[in-house]
């Protein structure tokens, strides 16, 4: 018997990999539809978001007794998760005044003025908060 292929002349193997990759992320959709004209307009936002963007985040990482670049961090790579991950054109994500404050008022006492050791909790809980939320989109996902 012979090697089957696909459709698209895939082993079905590499099709299926190909097909979990394209619905874990969502912007191998919607970039390949991605229109020219829309770059200037893009553009602009992105600058528009920037100039509140910017100092909000370093007002939030203040809020939670962090340094500022912490939440030019957060920012940034909150976006660019989005970027990836995210199902709509239209979005802005970024740390909040609300998790800045419970963040900063939680480690604060743990932390006895230390900034290092605050960031490096900051991190911990972080990467906690992402675990629990991946293994309860897994849990959706396999229900």
């Amino acid at each position: 018997m012979g090697k089957q292929f696909t459709s698209s002349g895939a082993p079905p193997m590499l099709a299926s990999l190909g097909q979990q990759l394209a619905s874990a992320l969502p912007v191998l959709h919607w970039a390949p539809q991605y229109q020219k004209q829309w770059l200037r307009l893009d553009f602009v936002s992105g600058l528009t978001l920037a100039a509140y963007a910017i100092p909000v985040s370093l007002a939030y990482a203040s809020l939670a007794g962090l340094p500022g670049e912490a939440g030019l961090y957060g920012c940034v790579l909150g976006g660019v998760a989005y970027f990836a991950f995210g199902t709509s054109r239209k979005m802005a994500v970024g740390p909040t005044s609300g998790i800045s404050i419970l963040v900063g008022a939680s480690l604060g006492g743990m932390v006895s003025g230390d900034t290092g050791r605050q960031v490096q909790l900051a991190m911990a809980t972080a990467v906690l908060v992402a675990v629990i939320g991946a293994l309860g989109v897994a849990a959706l996902v396999a229900s």
